[in-house]
């Protein structure tokens, strides 16, 4: 009974250590994904809202113009 009680301690002991540590590990894995891809990403999206003219025309005048349209 005793060996029985033990080893229901033991495994409720080593899964909440998994939990901790899969945790830790997926937290690391964001982190460091998020400081090499989310910049290049957000680079893109900011590039893409000041890309106006969607070509090789000057975006600024694009934009002009879009502005004067929407009134």
């Amino acid at each position: 009974m005793i060996a029985l009680l033990g080893g229901i301690a033991w495994a409720k002991l080593v899964r909440g250590q998994a939990k901790d540590e899969a945790k830790r590990c997926a937290e690391e894995t964001v982190r460091e994904w998020l400081n090499k891809e989310a910049p290049g990403i957000i680079r893109q999206h900011i590039d893409l809202l000041k890309d106006t003219s969607l070509g090789t025309d000057d975006d600024d005048k694009a934009a002009d113009e879009i502005g004067k349209e929407a009134g």
